[in-house]
């Protein structure tokens, strides 16, 4: 006589085995849950803070272009001045910061207000997913580290970083829940596309889907078509804009600031775990033995279902390694192609480090709550010290830009130079009103590339000159008409002009130091 099966044995899957906190996709933020209130109050203090530190935060170099980029209308100006190699970001991006334009209130608010809105999706995209695997208190903790991670500052930058990251995120949960909703298949197809058309090297993200579905294609044995098509259909914006990343490419690429080299990929990992070299290669070469032995023993084990909840995949997994070790394949790809890299633009690794982290990482029920609350006490207290940072907000944008004012003002006849493109431009916005027609900024690339090795923001100003009124002028020019003027000297900001001026017999008197920065009076 043989024995009876016991009903009541649960087969435990090898690896990520299912845990009993598990829940199905249409619980995870049921009403009145405990942890849908902290995941909103979070979210809310988020953006709360977040707005104080935009607005205390002066834009950078980088900001100020996508400022003003994106004041210009009709948009059909603006797309000249990407034509023209203004930026080599795609028109969509700017679309989108020029619709948020259009919304009352301060523009250098208004441009870091999608990439605030990129980084909540995030934060919601890292909920969500976790919460089908582990418990509440885990899948806080993931958006609480996420929260804590360097990754928050691109939530206050106006560039796509930010958006793309959310996104890709938003993508990742639709592609998870793709069989579960109705129209998660479009809103895939379009997420992708808006993400490709923010920025180009997303072309690559692409791969990680691809690759993720090709691994849920083996292992179910079932082709979602709507998925490969959402795939594909992402690919169309980086085709149609693909001329003009070309163009962009032939005129900076020689000598663009940041050229690819085989450890930019380790040097993002640094950025955003963030650890010295050492421990973070040693985290990652950690994150993959553990990962192609958990896809090792899946693979020779069976797939199962216990008690009516579905078990971690293969295809999840590779999901999770694409996002881990997307600045890996992205240096590598821009290295081949002799193109430029850098870590920001690996941002998407973050969404899949904490992924990587609360997958792998089990923690006692009890442990995690503790966790929890100890990582909303650091929150609160940093947003506590943002706002307090908007009380000084003024003598952090202003200082520098008073001193070389009240310096200007003793020889109201003399031309200000600023020896970098980077200063130039903040100089321009932040500083007084009656000095900024006195401005000037010198621009040779050659001498550029001889004396910093890049001409990349001479480029840009010059190519932003023909659309925003700021006074570029050759050094001959320049030099035949000014013997004297007074000069704003940095060390931070890829400087040429000090240098070429001693080169070619200036006499530089020293007026005043502003940190690193100098000003002098520069006469021939």
């Amino acid at each position: 006589m043989k024995t009876p099966p016991n009903t009541n044995s649960v087969k435990v899957n090898v690896g990520l085995a299912q845990r009993d906190d598990e829940v199905a996709p249409h619980q995870l933020t049921r009403r009145g849950s405990p942890e849908t209130y902290l995941l909103v109050a979070l979210m809310l203090w988020e953006f709360c803070t977040l707005l104080a530190k935009a607005v205390a935060k002066p834009l950078w170099y980088d900001e100020l272009v996508t400022l003003h980029v994106s004041g210009l209308r009709p948009f059909s100006r603006l797309w000249s001045a990407l034509k023209a190699g203004v930026d080599g970001t795609p028109p969509a991006y700017y679309f989108i910061v020029q619709t948020v334009r259009r919304l009352p209130g301060d523009p250098h608010l208004l441009v870091r207000v999608p990439s605030i809105f990129g980084y909540l999706l995030t934060l919601f995209a890292v909920f969500w997913i976790t919460r089908r695997r582990r418990s509440a208190a885990v899948s806080l903790a993931a958006v609480a580290l996420l929260s804590l991670s360097p990754f928050r500052e691109y939530a206050v930058e106006a560039r796509p970083y930010g958006l793309i990251v959310g996104l890709l995120a938003s993508a990742a949960v639709l592609w998870t829940e793709v069989d579960h909703k109705r129209y998660s298949g479009i809103l895939l197809s379009v997420i992708l596309a808006l993400a490709v058309s923010c920025h180009y090297f997303v072309i690559v993200a692409l791969a990680i889907f691809f690759v993720a579905e090709a691994a849920f294609t083996l292992e179910s044995r079932r082709v979602r078509w709507r998925v490969w098509f959402a795939v594909l259909f992402a690919g169309v914006p980086f085709l149609i804009f693909l001329p003009g990343l070309l163009r962009f490419g032939h005129a900076f690429a020689p000598h663009f600031w940041s050229r690819t080299s085989w450890s930019d990929a380790i040097r993002t990992y640094q950025t955003y775990l963030p650890l010295d070299l050492t421990l973070s290669l040693a985290l990652l070469m950690t994150f993959a033995m553990v990962l192609a032995r958990f896809v090792f023993l899946q693979i020779r084990s069976e797939w199962s279902v216990s008690s009516g909840r579905r078990t971690t995949r293969v295809s999840e997994m590779v999901l999770i390694a694409g996002f881990m070790f997307y600045p890996a394949m992205l240096a590598i790809i821009t290295r081949l192609l002799h193109s430029v890299y850098t870590p920001r633009y690996g941002s998407p690794a973050v969404f899949g480090l904490v992924l990587g982290l609360v997958y792998f990482l089990r923690l006692p029920r009890i442990a995690s709550k503790f966790a929890v609350f100890a990582l909303l006490v650091v929150i609160g207290l940093r947003g506590i010290q943002d706002f307090m940072h908007l009380a000084l907000r003024a003598p952090e944008i202003d200082e520098p830009w008073s001193q070389l004012a009240a310096i200007s003002r003793r020889a109201p006849e003399l031309p200000v130079v600023i020896g970098s493109g980077l200063r130039f431009l903040e100089a321009t916005e932040y500083s007084e009103a009656a000095l900024r027609p006195r401005l000037v900024e010198l621009i040779d690339e050659a001498s550029a590339v001889r004396f910093v090795g890049t001409d990349t923001v001479e480029k840009t100003n010059l190519a932003l000159a023909q659309f925003v009124p700021l006074a570029t002028v050759e050094p001959s020019s320049f030099e035949a008409t000014h013997n004297r003027f007074i000069l704003y000297s940095t060390n931070r900001g890829l400087d040429w002009v000090t240098p070429y001026l001693l080169n070619t017999g200036y006499h530089l008197s020293l007026l005043a130091k502003v940190d690193a920065d100098a000003i002098y009076l520069a006469a021939r």
